[in-house]
């Protein structure tokens, strides 16, 4: 007997403003044997914030609940913003492995309990990819891959010239018994933010586990080239008797008058 199971299909949004509050949710996920499916998401403008009377959190998420795979998130943006306890998240709560979660936009923006995240239980993937011209995360906001159980935790790349991570915000690849996942973050600056090789109360990166081999944090700094943009100054000296007219002929009736206080300059 041969079994046939059917993956979940693909939803596309494209748009100039997406706004998901008050608890609502895109959501693609599988419950059964068949793959969950990909979120694609093409808008300019993407808010995600707040929950609901009854605490259901805004959300826009891919996921498994079986030994399925889930799906994966893919968006590009003018604007990202998710706060107010919202997120966006990929994950596997049992065995199958974890979509990934990429994001190209030119401001992401992550406030009040606003978060990125990638859990996994017990599969692979699992990965966060974001690439931005400015990152900010504040108020116990994060970006986080986290694995429990056996899993490893997943990779956090990040492409941003301008980093920003204030009151207790993270960037965080974590495991329990699994290895931690790797963080590699190309930047030109920083701020807020500092490796630690533990979560603290202030602003932390971090990528350990609690029981396995602890993952990697690489920091790759890129410095503008100070001569980029300079102009190359001639090295010949002017000859500066060919800049002086002669003076005024004593057949001319010629005169220099300067009128003023202050005399001649």
């Amino acid at each position: 007997m041969s079994w046939f199971y059917i993956a979940g299909g693909e939803l596309r949004i494209e748009g100039d403003r997406l706004r998901v509050f008050d608890g609502g949710e895109i959501t693609a996920s599988t419950k059964g044997f068949g793959n969950g499916g990909n979120i694609f998401l093409d808008v300019n403008n993407i808010e995600v914030t707040g929950m609901s009377e009854n605490g259901d959190i805004s959300r826009i998420a891919a996921s498994s609940e079986t030994e399925a795979k889930a799906g994966s998130i893919n968006i590009n943006a003018d604007n990202l913003s998710v706060g107010n306890g919202a997120e966006i998240s990929v994950s596997s709560l049992d065995t199958g492995d974890a979509g990934n979660l990429t994001v190209n936009a030119d401001t992401i923006e992550l406030n009040n309990q606003g978060s990125l995240q990638a859990n996994i239980a017990a599969g692979n993937q699992g990965n966060i990819n974001l690439t931005s011209k400015f990152i900010q995360l504040r108020r116990n906001s994060n970006i986080a891959t986290d694995a429990t159980g056996t899993a490893n935790g997943g990779n956090i790349t990040i492409n941003s010239p301008i980093i920003a991570g204030f009151e207790n915000s993270d960037i965080i690849a974590n495991a329990v018994t699994g290895n931690g996942g790797n963080i590699n973050i190309t930047t030109q600056g920083i701020f807020g933010l500092e490796f630690r090789d533990r979560l603290t109360p202030e602003s932390d990166i971090t990528a350990s586990s609690e029981f396995g081999v602890n993952g990697t944090v690489e920091i790759n700094n890129i410095t503008i080239d100070p001569s980029s943009g300079l102009v190359e100054l001639p090295t010949q000296l002017t000859d500066t008797s060919q800049q002086i007219a002669s003076r005024c002929s004593s057949n001319n009736d010629s005169s220099f008058v300067s009128t003023g206080r202050g005399g001649i300059p």
